[in-house]
């Protein structure tokens, strides 16, 4: 069979990348993608919570400013002093009713009548239920948000015992509070970011913006509840415990994640409702992006890449489409054959430390050099590894060959930021061919490529130190050098490095 398709290991090798490649930066991405999503995520609920939190004590400052009032009225003698007539006590309290923008204040007498300061000192049997609860439990009570009968607005009542000299309950002081500024309290027109507030029988008291809402039950809006059912909830609720679920709802198809806490003295519950959509919208928008700019980027990269392999497997190639006629008219046994694969590898590369032979850097230099751009710079480095005698005498051969592999994996991480082609060219030098390479970058490797190649060896507390003697001839515009040239002159200025010392570089026409 002939080897007949053209550039095929090529095309290979730049596929198999581009598969691995393509499947490694996906997986980036999506665990980008799945860590920045639990990220947000927990922030989200941090502030969620943060925020339940904070409209709970605004709502509890609210209560204890009027509670507050009522407690230092239940001590003011104007509303404790039996002296006083109902009527004159009702009347007393007029001004706190006014100043504190109250529905009404309310006194009980003796007999359990009550007095609204809304009605005109006219008996208000009505509220009697909330005045005999907190009579039997002796402490404020907080009731439910009802509708004034007055103003026909959303209140609530605080009632207050009012003890005699004895400590005994005398009557009982209230005052209707509406509801409105509560509500007002927890208004807002972001409806990614908003609040509720539920009685324990689930209906909705208020609501950030939507209230058409308000007194429907909160489990009659078709959400389905993934972390916890609807059963757990309910009993949180009832039993004044903090919580929070994740929903989904199908009318809009939009997932939330809600939080709860109970305001202390009353069967109130806050909600704080968070849209996930929204923020996950921002995510799935920034990882589209990033899988556009990665594909770009991507595709660039496998066209540079491309040149690059092109080069270095362009001479595999054309051994290969060589070797692919070979027949048995013109080889004499299959073992000969054989053997032209088996060494093909090594007819190609050093096997120490896999670089390129000396015959193959020839090729391949003199070919690079008709492709270089003359108007940027080519460097031939001639490089020797000082002191390779001192280590072979005092640690033996074994460690020589270590520091001959060692040395050529430091020069190829120094340079691995160029293109370059590197060989062996002799048993301690090496040559390597760059290409495109400014000013600064020369000035870079001439500054910085010794102290990279320097080394020590170690056995059996015996030290032996390396470094290199460089030499470095310029192929450019003005110096339209052979290979055989740069390489003399790249010879002549590694000697020049050895007489000064070792350890250095020198250029040959910088």
């Amino acid at each position: 069979m002939k080897y007949n398709n053209k550039n095929l290991l090529q095309k290979k090798i730049i596929k198999r990348i581009f598969q691995f490649s393509f499947i490694f930066l996906i997986g980036i991405l999506i665990s980008d993608f799945i860590f920045s999503s639990v990220s947000i995520e927990k922030e989200l609920k941090k502030i969620a919570i943060q925020t339940s939190v904070k409209n709970e004590e605004a709502i509890e400052e609210i209560i204890n400013k009027y509670k507050s009032l009522l407690e230092a009225m239940a001590h003011d003698p104007n509303f404790t002093d039996k002296k006083f007539s109902m009527e004159k006590r009702i009347h007393n309290a007029l001004p706190y009713d006014e100043s504190m923008g109250l529905e009404a204040i309310g006194i009980s007498n003796s007999k359990g009548d009550i007095y609204l300061t809304s009605e005109n000192i006219i008996k208000a049997n009505r509220l009697r239920k909330y005045f005999q609860n907190c009579l039997n439990k002796k402490k404020v009570i907080i009731s439910s948000v009802i509708s004034s009968k007055v103003s026909s607005k959303k209140v609530y009542i605080i009632c207050v015992p009012v003890l005699d000299k004895r400590g005994s309950i005398s009557s009982i002081l209230c005052g209707i509070i509406n509801f409105e500024e509560i509500q007002n309290m927890i208004e807002t027109e972001n409806k990614v970011f908003y609040s509720f507030i539920l009685n324990k029988n689930f209906k909705l008291l208020a609501h950030s913006f939507n209230k058409n809402r308000i007194g429907k039950n909160l489990f009659d809006f078709n959400e389905v509840y993934f972390n916890k059912n609807i059963k757990n909830i309910k009993n949180n609720i009832k039993n004044n415990s903090t919580g929070s679920f994740y929903s989904y709802s199908s009318k809009n198809l939009t997932i939330y994640f809600t939080t709860y806490n109970h305001i202390k003295n009353t069967n109130w519950v806050i909600f704080t409702k968070i849209n996930i959509n929204k923020y996950l919208e921002s995510i799935v928008v920034l990882f589209i992006t990033k899988i556009i700019i990665t594909c770009i980027l991507f595709v660039i990269i496998i066209k540079l890449l491309n040149n690059q392999i092109k080069k270095k497997i362009t001479p595999v190639d054309e051994f290969l489409t060589a070797a692919s006629n070979i027949t048995k008219s013109n080889i004499s046994n299959s073992t000969e054959l054989t053997k032209v694969f088996k060494y093909s590898k090594l007819a190609f590369e050093d096997p120490l430390t896999n670089t390129l032979r000396r015959e193959i850097f020839l090729i391949q230099g003199e070919e690079l050099l008709k492709s270089v751009d003359t108007f940027l710079n080519t460097l031939l480095l001639f490089i020797d590894l000082d002191n390779l005698k001192g280590i072979n005498d005092y640690l033996g051969h074994e460690y020589g060959d270590k520091a001959i592999l060692e040395f050529s994996i430091k020069i190829k991480i120094f340079l691995n930021k160029y293109d370059f082609i590197i060989s062996r060219f002799g048993g301690d030098e090496f040559l390597v061919l760059i290409e495109n390479l400014t000013k600064k970058d020369l000035e870079y490797i001439r500054d910085n490529i010794n102290k990279a190649l320097t080394g020590e060896l170690i056995s059996e507390n015996k030290i032996q130190k390396y470094s290199a003697s460089i030499g470095g001839s310029i192929y450019n515009l003005r110096n339209n050098y052979s290979l055989n040239t740069l390489i003399n002159y790249a010879d002549s200025a590694l000697y020049a490095s050895k007489s000064k010392g070792k350890n250095c570089i020198t250029y040959y026409n910088f």
